[in-house]
């Protein structure tokens, strides 16, 4: 499976202002990525999901445990 990754300005779409270092959610400060996968049972029976969490004010007010 071939996966490509456009974003928003390969399609030609403006934004005001400028892209952080690294083009990404983390360049804001304060801002913290967490993520958390689980995967369970084998098979046709195996469930895999994740989730993603955005931590507008860091991992201190975060009231579970984000890896």
């Amino acid at each position: 499976m071939i996966v490509s990754h456009l974003r928003a300005r390969d399609l030609g779409i403006k934004f005001d202002g400028e892209s952080g270092e690294k083009n990404s959610i983390t360049d804001v400060p304060g801002v913290e990525v967490g993520h958390s996968t689980i995967i369970r049972g084998e098979g046709k029976e195996a469930v895999r999901t994740g989730l993603t969490a955005l931590l507008l004010c860091g991992k201190k007010f975060a009231d579970v445990n984000v890896v």
